[in-house]
């Protein structure tokens, strides 16, 4: 059951697993996520609150699918762009952003023609507001990471963890609620930069499979990125929907639920999600 818990050797990091999803750890727990994720809307659709979530036009119809992929085919182009380019080396996840931007811009004012010229200013100014709150986050988020760094916290972190259990599991388990705690307050990035010397060093002490091990360690802090207070995802989709933070938060909740059972699955069936 445990397998994938554990590498070979220093230079095979591949899961001892001999599923198919050998060499391609992620995939069976994007998918995972995915399907929760859809689920869950799917339960919002019984409840009289989300009546816009019911209103369906058309039965579903592969013909129909087919027919309107011309007039769309153009977009559906940009995700496979930006992780082919990914994926290929060409550029980072960083640059990526760059390269959706522009070809959304070429798309919507060149082809699509939904963007006129004019329209840049809202735009810009737009996605300057979304992006000062985000900034603004980070950088008292980045300030309480530099002092727990200062505090050596990962220290405290490591002593803590090795004298509440020796167990292979039970460390993991309480590895990833702290880091899912300490998301909810600061930046996940802050987080992980300063936890990083104990991750690695409760992976090499229990031989811990590094795919899985980032993994988990990453969901966990993305579970927290989107968990208040702080909640940095949060804030944006806020920006997004023009709605309030308290709302935002209120229906967040189910969909952070369910990338918990999904956290809980990699913990609980290691050989199967990587």
């Amino acid at each position: 059951m445990y397998r994938c818990y554990f590498t070979i050797s220093r230079t095979e990091y591949l899961p001892l697993s001999a599923s198919g999803w050998r060499g391609r750890p992620g995939i069976l727990p994007g998918i995972l996520i995915v399907i929760a994720l859809m689920t869950t809307i799917y339960l919002h659709t019984f409840s009289k609150k989300f009546p816009e979530l019911r209103e369906t036009f058309n039965k579903f119809s592969l013909k129909s699918v087919i027919r309107e992929i011309p007039g769309v085919w153009v977009a559906l182009l940009a995700p496979v762009i930006i992780l082919g380019g990914i994926l290929g080396g060409i550029f980072t996840a960083t640059e990526a952003g760059i390269i959706a931007s522009v070809y959304s811009f070429i798309v919507s004012v060149f082809i699509y023609k939904t963007v006129k010229f004019k329209d840049l200013t809202r735009i810009l100014l737009n996605s300057a507001i979304t992006t000062t709150i985000v900034v603004s986050i980070i950088a008292i988020a980045g300030a309480f990471g530099w002092l727990l760094a200062y505090l050596d916290f990962n220290e405290l972190v490591l002593n803590a963890l090795l004298s509440v259990t020796d167990k292979a599991v039970l460390t993991l388990i309480v590895l990833l609620i702290i880091m899912l705690v300490l998301t909810m307050f600061v930046e996940s990035l802050a987080i992980l930069i300063i936890m990083i010397p104990v991750i690695t060093y409760i992976g090499s002490l229990y031989g811990f499979n590094p795919f899985y091990l980032g993994l988990a360690v990453i969901m966990a802090t993305q579970i927290g990125a989107t968990t208040p207070p702080v909640a940095v995802g949060l804030f944006v989709a806020t920006s997004i929907a023009r709605t309030d933070y308290q709302q935002t938060v209120k229906y967040s909740l189910p969909f952070i639920l369910a990338l918990v059972s999904i956290l809980i699955l990699i913990i609980a069936f290691p050989g199967r999600m990587c």
